[in-house]
């Protein structure tokens, strides 16, 4: 079952599809395709690859259950992949984000909402495309009903309420500068995260090391978007999203500290 978040995303998508296209029949793969193709941003140019990738995953997710569709959408946002990664000429430096972050944060919810998809790798792809993204702090972590005591791990407070709660990493590369870094969970996230807790309620999350959490995540992303993502990349396209336009250097500052790491690094991680 898909999250909130993402059939109301999917659902705009499809909808936009259907209007073009002059039919409700997601399955004439043909109209849909024509449609996609045909659709345009408000100032009339074409929409870029990553946009026309929304629209297929988007198919995709909705034609799961009818194998042949399904594999005409899945083939259509994989070919899609490959142009991205197709070298066009140089590159300048800094290369841009590998998949801009509100595109992460769309096709983190789709994962998220595969059910088929281990519940443990459901919530990892949340933590990291919900929030604003760590290194790779998520191992090993301790569930709490409340801020605990004395505890020297990172860990998640798992509250009544999402907004009660949150993951906490106390232990990580900048910590003695930093301190904590503190991020509130999404309802979404919430919700998964109390299933985990019913199913293993004395277990640690992810009790895994840095290495194999590192390739557990590259996997998921090659595995859903072709992608071979790493968190690192994850941090760099979260830094030009939320960097984007004229920002102060407080702002920025903020923003650092926020991420565990120092201004000038900020201003490296910055790809657009």
């Amino acid at each position: 079952m898909l999250a909130e978040a993402t059939k109301k995303a999917y659902n705009f998508y499809i909808e936009q599809v259907k209007e073009k296209a002059g039919t409700k029949d997601i399955f004439n793969t043909k109209a849909m395709i024509d449609a996609i193709e045909g659709l345009r941003k408000a100032d009339g140019s074409a929409l870029g690859l990553t946009t026309k990738r929304n629209y297929y995953i988007a198919l995709a997710s909705f034609t799961k259950i009818f194998p042949t569709v399904h594999e005409v959408y899945k083939k259509a946002y994989q070919e899609i992949n490959k142009a991205l990664k197709s070298p066009t000429g140089p590159k300048p430096p800094p290369p841009p984000p590998a998949v801009p972050y509100e595109d992460l944060q769309t096709i983190g919810q789709m994962i998220m909402g595969e059910e088929d998809e281990m519940l443990e790798n459901r919530i990892l792809i949340g933590l990291i495309t919900q929030l604003p993204p760590l290194r790779l702090d998520y191992t090993k972590l301790k569930l709490f009903p409340a801020v605990p005591k004395h505890y020297e791990g990172n860990y998640i407070v798992l509250g009544k309420t999402a907004k009660t709660s949150r993951i906490v990493a106390q232990k990580h590369k900048t910590s003695k500068t930093y301190g904590a870094l503190k991020r509130v969970l999404t309802p979404d996230l919430y919700d998964l995260l109390k299933e985990w807790k019913g199913e293993h309620p004395e277990a640690l999350l992810l009790d895994l090391n840095e290495n194999q959490l590192g390739r557990k995540i590259t996997s998921l992303f090659t595995k859903y978007i072709g992608e071979p993502l790493s968190m690192n990349d994850i941090r760099h396209s979260y830094v030009s999203s939320v960097r984007k336009g004229d920002r102060s250097k407080e702002d920025v500052e903020a923003i650092a500290h926020n991420l565990g790491h120092s201004l000038s690094m900020n201003y490296d991680y910055r790809r657009d």
